[in-house]
């Protein structure tokens, strides 16, 4: 069972960051790999990220940061991966890695319908995404084929006709076609 931290255990981490105190703390409870709490200090609102999930190795967890930190910096709607005042982009915390990030606002789309103008959205941020990991290299192969392996996407193509509806298929070929064209553009 996974531990729930409060706001008096993740103070110490927090000052690291020199990001102020914590005044407000929450679990967010949709996360099943990590731990994931948002907070707010006075400096702004950010998200504490425990890797506690099961089979991670400091591999993946060095290599997810990299993803991330490639992403945001090509435009991908990504959290900001901050540093702690020893230019380390994690602590630890009872023997497991955690990361502060920023918190971006939005609203849970999952179970969701899917406006066009989110899927091309989607497609665009998926394609720049793809872009800036292109050149990642990953020689452990830690998440090959994985989340951040954009090499596969295509493929997702063929089960489109397995979506229950109409407009859902149509979002979805629409995003596999935003993903072609931004294939075919890429530099």
């Amino acid at each position: 069972m996974k531990k729930i931290y409060n706001p008096a255990e993740l103070q110490p981490l927090v000052d690291e960051y020199n990001i102020g105190s914590i005044q407000e703390l929450r679990l967010f409870t949709s996360g099943s790999d990590n731990s994931n709490y948002y907070f707010k200090t006075d400096e702004g609102e950010y998200v504490f990220k425990i890797y506690d999930g099961i089979n991670l190795t400091p591999d993946n967890v060095l290599f997810e940061l990299r993803v991330m930190e490639l992403s945001y910096k090509a435009g991908v709607k990504t959290p900001r991966v901050l540093y702690a005042t020893n230019n380390s982009n994690h602590v630890f915390i009872d023997k497991l890695p955690a990361v502060i990030l920023e918190f971006i606002p939005g609203e849970n789309m999952r179970m969701k319908k899917l406006e066009d103008t989110v899927a091309s959205e989607l497609g665009d941020q998926v394609g720049k995404m793809d872009n800036a990991l292109s050149l990642l290299q990953d020689e452990k192969r830690t998440r090959r084929n994985y989340i951040f392996d954009l090499q596969n996407f295509l493929k997702n193509e063929r089960s489109i006709k397995l979506l229950p509806e109409p407009q859902d298929r149509k979002i979805f070929q629409d995003i596999i076609d935003e993903f072609k064209t931004l294939q075919n553009n890429k530099p």
